[in-house]
């Protein structure tokens, strides 16, 4: 009987963690928006769940390390990553440089889900998070406990759907470039007044050159047909 209720007395604590999700947590003052090729992706952090990750995170922003980062991973229904600051297209400056730090690890009882956006790190070292984070497209629970929710996406979850969508090759690169074009933070009472893009597809490099492809070989054709029929018409004898 002893363990009966000891069991219940268990599950029940179970159930109550794993009732702590995203909605029930204080979201910081600002908001930050992603300004992605794709369309705009507005965050929420949680300082009071992952202090030191979303004081780091805030840092960053205002210093434009996120400005030109790539969107180099995508696994529909598991995580859409965005890479750390070696995959941008131009190197940090040393004063950029010099804001990044490995952040001890936060975790917390909340479950990745749909919407969460949870940090990146090294393989074998918890404590190794500096830029690079995911957002979450489903449930992962085998990453609860193991890499630090920061926070939760309030708006632009149809961009998400669209990146979610894309066509990736075997190592989960999307066909499409996808990247940060430039991150950055306004106050939550003002996110309503901020203009936001919607989700919008970006161009597929193979499409590009399939269209040139198609473009150049109607040309080819027209002047193969048309050559002819000019000579012809150029070379008719005249009347006198």
């Amino acid at each position: 009987m002893i363990k009966l209720i000891f069991g219940l007395l268990l599950t029940v604590t179970s159930l109550a963690q794993a009732q702590q999700t995203s909605s029930s947590q204080r979201l910081s003052d600002e908001r930050i928006i992603f300004r992605t090729n794709a369309g705009d992706i507005v965050i929420a952090l949680y300082p009071d769940i992952a202090p030191k990750h979303a004081e780091q995170i805030l840092r960053m922003v205002k210093a434009g390390i996120y400005n030109g980062t790539p969107i180099g991973r995508v696994e529909p229904g598991f995580v859409a990553q965005v890479y750390d600051y070696n995959a941008k297209k131009t190197p940090l400056t040393e004063k950029q440089q010099s804001l990044i730090k490995n952040i001890p690890a936060e975790f917390s009882a909340i479950p990745h889900t749909r919407g969460i956006v949870s940090m990146a790190r090294r393989d074998g070292d918890v404590n190794s998070a500096e830029s690079s984070f995911s957002f979450i497209l489903g449930p992962a629970p085998h990453l609860d406990q193991q890499y630090t929710v920061v926070g939760e996406v309030v708006s632009g979850m149809d961009v998400l759907s669209l990146i979610e969508n894309i066509k990736t090759d075997r190592q989960s690169v999307p066909m499409a470039e996808l990247w940060v074009d430039s991150a950055q933070i306004v106050d939550a009472a003002k996110l309503e007044e901020t203009k936001l893009q919607a989700a919008h597809s970006p161009p597929i490099p193979y499409e590009q050159g399939k269209l040139a492809f198609e473009i150049m070989a109607g040309f080819l054709f027209f002047f193969t047909i048309s050559t002819p029929i000019a000579k012809s018409l150029w070379n008719k004898p005249k009347s006198k």
